[in-house]
């Protein structure tokens, strides 16, 4: 039979016994008062006789016995005991020598599977089969689905789960990290499987633009039976492999294509920066509405904010009244799994809008601009935990812990690795300034000269120039002026420079095709 989730078990359980004590006690009884328990038991003493007095000693000891034995029906040694057990006499391997075995050389010596006389084949060896099977497909078309055989393919998939789990585990540890090593999985928890190739163990067969369609799964449903999917594939193109998943809400099935991605982009795209933050999810920097970057000696750029949509607010209460309502459920019973779906699915519905303003949000930046300026953040540092140590505690915990919810609220991590994928689809460029050599919210948009100021000064001052501006966009207007060029980059020990100068900026690119851009133009 098969599972729920699409694979067999064996029936034998790894660990415990491959026959139950149900019936033994008759069946030990019957072969040791039998023919085979008799002869046993009369040379029950040659190999303890042999592990105590050596082979000299076991040939006239265990042969008087036997002697003794076969005609009396009397062991003159009674029952000796080996000792120890089998599992204390086993010795590690590095104790022992190897044994060499040589392999055959087909002319002297020959191996058993090749060879026809050891092999018991009855016929010429220049013979061919003369088993061949009429139609190839049937063991995969018929006998899978009828007998619930588990495929090949996903045997070897979840072997490479297995292998790239112990893989990470290792190489964190060689790293010095202290990671946990992989559990085994239930089959209760175990969330799918997949398939490597396509045509073996699954199929899909597209609907009318790729609109939905069915897939065919080995084992799964009765044979020749579709299943529907809904969902459209963006861009077309040949099946490589596949995977079936198990979430919250039900099964889904993700599949890997071989294409090229194409993505439409606005004939009119300019160049824009960006700083993401809590308050405001972006701060974009865009050219004014003539295209210009500098008007005299300022730069002449427009700000613009992108609203946080704060996810986790939206959600919070719900999730804070199903968690409550589980808390209170016996664990195991139908109402605590019910309780845990309602979870589950709260929890996916949050991901799911954190992933579709995510993608919306990449998809319409690389689409309206061809070269797309940011900081390098580093999220880890960013939601490091205030708490400190025993002998020196950490100040303002719970203010602390409260940002890193926010921060992580943002995903601003993910949000940059898919504005890298989608950027490449579109053949825009992403630029990286590097944030703690370039420290953007520290210096002056228009003279450049560093202002130092706290996480929660708001408002940029510049104490050279007089420039008064949103920290956010101050922020985002002095990336922009750095990677393209009209700002020099800051000493090192921080002081002002307040020069303008054309060129390019050393800025470290994510796409690897760098779009035509357009030269900035600059008033007389």
């Amino acid at each position: 039979m098969y599972s729920r989730h699409g694979f067999t078990t064996s029936g034998i359980r790894i660990g415990s016994p491959a026959m139950t004590t149900r019936g033994f006690t008759e069946i030990e009884a019957e072969w040791r008062e039998g023919d085979i328990g008799k002869d046993l038991k009369r040379v029950r003493n040659v190999k303890p006789a042999w592990s105590r007095t050596g082979m000299m000693g076991s040939l006239m000891l265990g042969g008087m016995d036997m002697w003794v034995a076969s005609l009396f029906n009397r062991n003159i040694l009674r029952t000796w005991k080996h000792g120890k057990t089998d599992a204390a006499a086993t010795r590690p391997a590095k104790n022992y020598r190897p044994i060499d075995y040589p392999k055959p050389d087909g002319k002297l010596s020959f191996d058993r599977l090749t060879n026809v006389a050891f092999s018991f084949t009855n016929h010429e060896e220049s013979q061919p089969c003369h088993l061949k099977l009429k139609d190839p497909t049937v063991p995969i078309r018929v006998n899978l689905p009828e007998y619930a055989e588990l495929n090949a393919q996903s045997s070897q998939v979840t072997l490479k789960r297995l292998d790239l789990a112990f893989q990470n585990f290792f190489r964190r540890v060689r790293a010095g990290g202290t990671p946990g090593f992989p559990r085994y999985k239930s089959p209760r928890r175990f969330s799918g499987w997949g398939y490597k190739t396509h045509g073996d163990g699954f199929s899909f067969q597209p609907g009318a633009g790729w609109e939905g369609g069915t897939v065919r799964l080995s084992g799964v449903g009765r044979p020749r039976s579709a299943i529907r999917c809904r969902g459209r594939i963006r861009t077309p193109g040949e099946v490589i492999t596949a995977e079936v998943m198990e979430k919250a809400d039900g099964w889904y099935l993700s599949l890997t294509l071989l294409c090229e991605p194409h993505r439409e982009v606005s004939p009119e795209r300019s160049v824009a920066s960006f700083d993401w933050g809590v308050e405001h999810f972006l701060t974009l920097c865009t050219p004014d509405a003539d295209g210009r970057f500098l008007a005299g000696d300022v730069l002449a750029a427009l700000t613009s904010h992108i609203p946080n949509p704060r996810f986790e607010r939206v959600f919070e209460d719900r999730i804070t009244a199903a968690q409550r309502a589980l808390s209170r459920c016996k664990r195991g019973s139908r109402g605590w799994r019910r309780a845990v779906s309602v979870v589950a699915r709260l929890r996916k519905k949050l991901a799911e809008c954190r992933r579709d303003f995510r993608n919306k949000l990449c998809a319409w930046l690389v689409a309206n601009h061809h070269t797309l300026i940011t900081e390098d953040l580093g999220v880890a540092s960013m939601t490091a935990s205030a708490r400190g140590t025993v002998g020196e505690p950490g100040r303002n915990v719970a203010q602390k812990a409260g940002l890193n919810r926010a921060i992580l609220d943002g995903a601003p991590g993910a949000f940059l690795a898919r504005l890298a994928i989608v950027a490449e689809e579109a053949g825009s460029l992403v630029l990286k300034l590097e944030t703690r050599r370039e420290a953007p919210s520290q210096h002056c948009p228009k003279c450049g000269a560093r202002a130092s100021k706290e996480l929660s000064d708001r408002e940029h001052v510049c104490a050279a120039c007089g420039h008064r501006e949103q920290r956010d966009a101050a922020t985002s207007r002095y990336m922009l002026g750095r990677a393209w060029g009209f700002l020099s980059p800051p000493t090192r020990r921080g002081k002002q420079t307040g020069t303008v100068r054309a060129g390019r900026s050393r800025a470290r690119g994510v796409s690897p095709r760098e779009p035509e851009r357009e030269t900035p133009a600059r008033a007389a």
